[in-house]
């Protein structure tokens, strides 16, 4: 497999993207935990230190402990100068490839939160992340297209090593996200289920 390509599987809808910011009232633990009621939404920390001093629920090991397996933090999609609103975004080392992780488990369809502080998202950092994760989504040369059926067997067991090393790169536990994957190919009974299986047990 070439660690240049992308994976987009033809018979799964993409997920979506949530953009979050807790700063934005006082019931913004509970407009999470609707979102995360979803079992095939996974939340990701993009703060650059995932740290709140007067708000403890909103601390990396809070959220570790709250959400699970299903809790990420991403310090390489986190603003450098988050604490000098005056200067402009700077997305942190490593940016571009977690912008292409993330994106690959939204054409697997995924769906993430983008976490951060910020109550206006207009002058959040997340904006620009799901901006760089829209254009490499609609950039057709980035992208493999793995159809259903046995007969695709290769693209199958691609687009499962594909899903694992985006999760890993995210710090997402890859087992979870393999399972949640499978669990939405479940309703049309893919035949490529049982090569997602295989691959996965091989690679974790």
């Amino acid at each position: 497999m070439s660690s240049g390509w992308l994976y987009r599987p033809s018979h799964l809808a993409p997920g979506t993207v949530h953009s979050f910011g807790y700063a934005g009232g006082e019931d913004a633990q509970a407009r999470l935990d609707a979102l995360m009621e979803n079992e095939a939404t996974f939340l990701l920390d993009i703060r650059y230190r995932p740290v709140s001093r007067f708000r403890p629920q909103w601390n990396r090991a809070a959220l570790s402990e709250r959400y699970g397996s299903r809790y990420a933090w991403v310090p390489s999609l986190g603003n450098q100068n988050y604490q000098h609103k005056e200067r402009a975004i700077a997305l942190a080392i490593g940016h571009g490839q977690a912008v292409r992780n993330a994106a690959q488990l939204v054409a697997s369809g995924l769906s993430l939160v983008l976490l951060c502080a910020c109550k206006d998202e207009r002058h959040c950092h997340r904006t620009l992340v799901i901006e760089k994760m829209d254009a490499c989504l609609s950039d057709e040369r980035a992208w493999r297209i793995v159809f259903r059926g046995r007969s695709d067997e290769t693209g199958i067991v691609d687009w499962t090593t594909g899903i694992i090393r985006a999760a890993n790169g995210l710090g997402l536990d890859s087992g979870v996200v393999v399972q949640e994957v499978r669990r939405l190919l479940r309703p049309d009974r893919s035949p490529g289920q049982e090569d997602i299986r295989k691959t996965a047990r091989k690679a974790q």
